[in-house]
């Protein structure tokens, strides 16, 4: 379910570890000719691309689960009373709101890989990937999202940042030079895009023109 209807992970892990698939490259090419590209500053402008991930209808992304609590001395009645979410359909990610006091708007599992491990103060923004000027396959739009580092606020013309205007409010997009009264909240890491069937391919009858060919 979408997550502007409930309140408003990236590559499954294998064992041999994860590839980049080809139609990963493919949304980059076709970004170029994107409507929404001719937005300065965002995906495909000015030689400039997001680090995109594409989920296939394969990947399994990793399951939020309750702590019930610890053995021996749990009684019956503490281990009933986590509610258990149900598993995340294949090519899509999973949200968990079990903390609605809490300044964040809920959680999401990110699958492992260096650059979740190594991230210094990342979340998570929940975005449409027009927003972002992203062009996917058969012009579907939809939800994404962006992991964000927040101990990352150096300058880099070429990266995706997320910053904040004199006005607090938040941008993310690419700067030749950073404005006058706009400060560095924090570096994009990667988008994820899920896997809609919508976004299917008519077969080619050639494997590397397939979306799960890996070369």
């Amino acid at each position: 379910m979408s997550f502007y209807l409930t309140v408003l992970a990236f590559l499954s892990a294998r064992a041999s570890g994860f590839v980049i698939r080809r139609s990963t490259h493919d949304l980059h090419r076709r970004a170029l000719s994107a409507r929404q590209s001719s937005v300065e500053g965002r995906h495909g402008t000015g030689s400039r691309f997001m680090p995109l991930v594409q989920l296939n209808d394969e990947d399994i992304s990793p399951r939020i689960i309750q702590i019930a609590g610890v053995y021996p001395g749990i009684t019956a009645d503490e281990l009933m009373a986590p509610q258990s979410a149900p598993a995340a359909r294949h090519g899509m990610w999973q949200f968990d709101f079990s903390d609605p006091d809490g300044p964040q708007m809920g959680t999401v599992a990110l699958g492992p890989n260096n650059a979740v491990h190594l991230a210094k103060d990342p979340v998570v923004l929940v975005t449409q990937s027009a927003e972002l000027g992203l062009s996917l396959s058969n012009d579907v739009e939809t939800e994404v999202l962006v992991m964000l580092d927040r101990g990352e606020t150096d300058f880099e013309s070429d990266k995706f940042l997320a910053v904040a205007g004199p006005d607090g409010s938040v941008t993310i997009r690419w700067y030749d030079a950073l404005p006058d009264g706009y400060s560095i909240l924090g570096r994009v890491v990667y988008v994820t895009i899920p896997y809609l069937s919508s976004m299917a391919t008519a077969k080619s009858g050639f494997a590397e023109d397939d979306d799960g060919f890996n070369f």
